[in-house]
């Protein structure tokens, strides 16, 4: 029987259903965009997509998943407590996070940055676009050393490879593979960050999509992607890449202290701030954005963005 694969974890979303235990969907590519309230199960999936044949073994996804999928609510229910604890001082924390809960998070946050259709689509773009540079290069380097063409013609030549508007057809589970085997120094990569915590606290909630964990800049100038996730409705995550070790591994992890982790309040009057980041996530999202109920200002941010 084929599987039913959630690219974005059923345990991940019901922490933003509604009343009703479901979360209204808001089509970016629809002539309706307000679509009724659907449960987490039966949204953020694709049968066998979790299955890859260029594995030995196809579904291997399913031995990594489960040990950073499983704990997510838990770990993000540690993690609002500590941010909790820390702000009354009514406990003594000398971390916001510890090693195990980060790793985990780490770990699944990774797999939505990469695992995603969204981030099949771009890879499988990637791809295509380094076989036209190779392509280009090989062809232009041939013509130009072709002795038995003349100036002309290989004016003409260069002109044509140079206008080829798209490289070659990249499969998509090629794509997906190629996603697949970063997974591990994408995790060690957010592991070794500094990581700020965001508590809202205005009347205006975090929303999330189907592609929620984005690269994220606060301007233009902005040189250094970060990553935003929302966490739930009230709490999310931004993550800022260490760039004082270049490629982590394991032992990086290992060693890493991870005295760089923080968190901050939104308070009322930080609407504009909670704003930016919805708009970031209409931007990203694939097809649907998701939220708790049905909202005018959230219908229209997502008609601006629609394709």
């Amino acid at each position: 029987m084929a599987s039913k694969d959630h690219y974005v974890s059923q345990t991940y979303l019901r922490l933003f259903v509604g009343p009703n235990g479901g979360l209204v969907p808001y089509y970016k590519n629809a002539r309706v965009i307000v679509g009724k309230s659907k449960s987490p199960k039966s949204i953020c999936f694709e049968i066998e997509g979790n299955t890859n044949k260029y594995f030995e073994y196809p579904r291997i996804l399913e031995k990594r998943l489960p040990a950073f999928e499983n704990p997510w609510k838990d770990n993000v229910d540690r993690l609002e407590q500590r941010v909790f604890n820390a702000k009354t001082k009514s406990k003594l924390e000398h971390r916001i996070l510890d090693a195990k809960t980060k790793f985990e998070l780490a770990g699944y946050i990774a797999f939505l940055r990469l695992c995603t259709p969204t981030a099949k689509r771009i890879a499988q773009q990637g791809l295509s676009d380094m076989h036209k540079f190779v392509q280009e290069r090989v062809m232009l380097s041939t013509t130009d050393n072709a002795t038995y063409l003349s100036d002309k013609d290989k004016c003409i030549l260069r002109e044509v490879i140079l206008k080829r508007e798209r490289g070659p057809d990249i499969e998509r589970e090629h794509a997906h593979a190629q996603c697949m085997v970063s997974l591990d120094g994408v995790t060690y990569r957010y592991y070794c960050s500094s990581w700020m915590i965001l508590i809202n606290e205005t009347n205006i909630p975090f929303i999330t999509s189907d592609n929620p964990a984005i690269l994220y800049r606060q301007d233009i100038q902005q040189q250094i992607a970060q990553t935003y996730i929302p966490l739930k409705p009230s709490m999310a995550l931004l993550i800022t890449p260490d760039l004082d070790i270049d490629d982590p591994t394991l032992e990086d992890a290992k060693r890493y202290s991870n005295s760089k982790n923080g968190f901050g309040f939104i308070p009322q009057s930080g609407v504009t701030c909670v704003n930016k980041f919805n708009e970031a996530i209409v931007k990203s999202a694939e097809r649907m954005v998701l939220h708790q109920k049905k909202e005018d200002w959230l219908e229209q941010l997502v008609r601006k963005y629609s394709k």
